[in-house]
Order: structure tokens, then C-alpha cells, then sequence
């Protein structure tokens, strides 16, 4: 659930019980999220200024044995349309740091049945990227996701659907592509390494993928930019963070 008030609870209970938790991050175990961050450590193409990052997929293409009423994600109440933003902002945060404000636009723009938006454009000052432009939809047919990153002295760009990772270089005037389209890879296998680092992290009682507390502020983040779209206005987040 993407409920900020409910990831609070299972904060607060596992502290309590001293349980040991862990939540997911799928898309942290993409081959293309490391070959991403190793890029950003080496600074070759300087400072990163700018990010456009479109993910879009069909909710009714989801379960489409059954109606998108009938199961979580037919109400914004249990996650439906919020949870898929949440998903997609996470591994952005984990990439370039706590957000500072988001200006946003949120809508339905299709004619599901779905009590919720389907549509998610935010706009967020990052920590580590002046400006993230990130649109979620749950409308798109056939799926995909975009990413470009603007540098001081260079591009970077990924497409889901091909799995090129493609990066210019204005220093050389040079392109160097990575991937080839992951052949072979299976995209269960992102599942398949986070249960593995699952157990890892229980096992060495460290956690390997991501927090619930890192959780809450995406959540948050997303709460805020349904918040900023209804209010419009840019919505600061340092003073929400630090109220709660």
C-alpha cells in the first residue's frame, strides 16, 4: 500500500517488535540502473541539470481476467494509479537524492472505471539534478519507459523496449552505447535478484535493497504532487518531511 499513514504503522510495529523489514525496489536490480549509477560515479559528462523520465503501461492490461474495479487498483484508496508513480519515483530518488519541492499535475484522462488518476506529471528539485520531470501513466499501450539525462557535457538516454543505453560525450563528440537490447534478459529476473538480495538481507541482517523509511518519503513525495496539482502550486517538501 502507498499510503503514507500506513507505511508510518508498519514503521513504527517494526521498530516496536524489532522486526527486521525490508521493502522492494525492483527496478534497482535492472541491469541498466547500474550501469546508470556507475556512470554518474564516474562524472566524465559533469554535473547532471536536467531529467525526462516517461513510464507508461494499460492498467486494464494488468489482470485482464478481471475488471480494474474489482481489485486494488481500481481505487486510489489501496494504491491504484499512486502506486505505480511510487514504484517509478523510488529508483529516481535512489539515483539522485531527497526531493525538495515538486510542482504537479495529476489526472484521469481515460475512461477506466478506476476511482483514481491515471496520469501523474511531476516536476521535482532533487538533491543531486536541479529539475526531474517525471510522467507515469497507466493509459499507454504498449508499454514503455523513456529516460534522458541532461549533463554538462553530455546525454544520456534509455528506452525500456529496445534496453539501449546510449551516451554522448560533447568533450569527444562521441557516442558509447551499452546493452544491445539485454538480450537473453528476462524481465522476472529483476524479481528473481531481489528475493535473492531478500534473503541476503536477512541472513546478514543489512538491508541490501531499500527501507521503509525511504519508502515514506516517495510515498509522501507522490501525496504531495497530488496535493501541489489540486492546490496549484509547488508543494515544498522539507517542511512536510520534517512535520511528521
Amino acid at each position: 500500500n502507498t499510503d503514507p499513514h500506513h507505511i508510518e504503522k508498519i514503521i513504527s510495529l517494526a521498530k516496536r517488535t524489532k522486526t527486521f523489514a525490508v521493502s522492494s525496489m525492483t527496478m534497482k536490480f535492472h541491469p541498466v540502473s547500474e550501469l546508470i549509477r556507475k556512470n554518474l560515479k564516474k562524472g566524465k559528462l559533469g554535473k547532471p541539470l536536467l531529467l525526462n523520465y516517461h513510464s507508461g503501461e494499460n492498467l486494464e492490461d494488468w489482470h485482464p481476467w478481471e475488471n480494474v474495479q474489482d481489485y486494488y487498483v481500481g481505487n486510489i484508496k489501496t494504491g491504484g494509479g499512486r502506486d505505480q508513480a511510487v514504484f517509478e519515483l523510488e529508483w529516481i530518488l535512489w539515483m539522485f537524492g531527497k526531493p525538495n519541492e515538486v510542482m504537479a499535475k495529476t489526472e484521469k484522462l481515460s475512461k477506466t472505471k478506476a476511482k483514481i488518476f491515471d496520469t501523474y506529471q511531476m516536476t521535482f528539485s532533487l538533491s543531486k539534478i536541479p529539475t526531474a520531470n517525471i510522467l507515469v501513466d497507466v493509459i499507454q499501450r504498449p508499454p514503455n519507459r523513456i529516460l534522458r539525462i541532461v549533463f554538462e557535457n553530455g546525454l544520456l538516454e534509455w528506452s525500456w523496449v529496445p534496453g539501449l543505453l546510449r551516451i554522448y560525450n560533447s568533450t569527444t563528440k562521441k557516442w558509447e552505447e551499452h546493452g544491445h537490447g539485454y538480450k537473453g534478459f528476462n524481465v522476472e529476473e529483476m524479481y528473481q535478484k531481489e528475493m535473492f538480495a531478500f534473503i541476503k538481507s536477512v541472513q546478514q541482517k543489512k538491508n541490501l535493497i531499500h527501507s521503509f523509511e525511504e519508502e515514506l518519503v516517495a510515498a509522501r513525495s507522490v501525496v504531495a504532487a497530488e496535493q501541489s496539482s489540486k492546490q496549484k502550486k509547488t508543494i515544498l517538501l522539507k517542511r512536510i518531511f520534517k512535520l511528521r
